[in-house]
């Protein structure tokens, strides 16, 4: 705290110190506030100095105040291993080099082939369906590759699962689809999906976003996906942005429905020069309100404020504030 006069005044020595220390900046009107965690969205800032009509400017003050952004999330489903062994058309143990990354049951492909497991051990697949989804059974080698797949029954339809969170700050992901935001806004989703042809001819592929549990109006997408030629799958991208109103704690899932269940969305390995495809990227950031890292006074009365900021789970993010009037 920097000096200050008495009630009635000082020797002009104590007088020329004060309008002195005003001048260079030296006031009694500053402070900081570290807000609250938990993901909470308000801290509440007591200070005796604050009136009704005081202004309150608030300024990083921590690293972590510093290092602040928007809300914003990166999410994929990505894995492939290779068989550990020699495997025939009947087995339903698949030994794997890991199964890391991979549902504890679903659905993965080795060559040509769609096989459903209902289980894991850390080198296997266990419970495994063989020629699934309208393939065939078939040997495969040692050194195969094996993709994490997303399959279903032809008119079938199912969210789109993930498995990995690359970037997350307010905006996290729950029961492998759904997007869930910690605070109100617009949001830019974006997305795309690997598909997989592995029928003979020309299919369809639906794609759509449901908002909490219902499908969005006009979100729909259709795509055609040339089929196998030459005993090469046919292969492509679909991919779409969508901005989206929510409040907190509403989730955003994709969804998607093809025509034929020999359509499928899959993850592969490296190929030189590429690194591993992806079955599904999604990516999410906040785009409105636009503000200074989203803290403001939402609310203030003599002696505190309602400081409003983005849900917050740092600790010691902390900010100064200027009192003013």
């Amino acid at each position: 705290m920097f000096r200050v006069l008495p009630p009635f005044g000082a020797d002009q020595r104590g007088v020329a110190e004060v309008v002195n220390g005003i001048m260079n900046g030296k006031t009694n009107n500053t402070g900081t506030i570290t807000l609250n965690t938990g993901n909470a969205t308000t801290t509440t800032l007591y200070d005796e100095r604050i009136s009704v009509d005081t202004k309150i400017l608030l300024i990083p003050f921590s690293d972590a105040a510093e290092q602040d952004t928007a809300p914003h999330g990166e999410f994929q489903d990505l894995s492939y291993t290779t068989l550990s062994g020699n495997i025939n058309s009947s087995v339903t143990t698949v030994p794997a080099t890991s199964t890391n990354g991979f549902r504890s049951a679903g659905v993965i492909r080795i060559n040509n082939e769609i096989i459903s497991y209902t289980g894991t051990t850390s080198t296997s697949f266990t419970g495994c369906t063989r020629g699934d989804f309208g393939t065939s059974n078939a040997s495969h080698n040692s050194g195969d590759f094996i993709h994490g797949s997303q399959a279903q029954a032809s008119g079938g339809s199912a969210a789109v699962k993930l498995n990995t969170t690359n970037l997350s700050n307010g905006i996290s992901l729950a029961q492998e689809s759904r997007i869930t935001v910690a605070n109100s806004g617009v949001y830019n989703f974006a997305w795309s999906a690997q598909i997989n042809n592995n029928s003979s001819g020309v299919k369809n592929i639906y794609a759509w976003i449901k908002k909490n549990g219902t499908s969005v109006d006009g979100s729909n997408g259709l795509v055609s996906v040339h089929g196998s030629a030459g005993g090469i799958d046919g292969h492509t991208i679909i991919a779409w942005n969508y901005f989206v109103n929510l409040v907190a704690n509403d989730y955003v899932e994709f969804w998607w429905s093809p025509t034929d269940q020999k359509l499928t969305i899959d993850s592969y390995e490296p190929v030189a020069p590429a690194p591993a495809t992806a079955a599904v990227i999604i990516t999410v950031n906040h785009i409105a309100p636009q503000s200074y890292s989203n803290i403001y006074v939402s609310a203030q009365q003599q002696g505190q404020a309602t400081i409003s900021h983005y849900a917050n789970s740092t600790a010691n993010k902390t900010y100064a504030y200027i009192l003013v009037g």
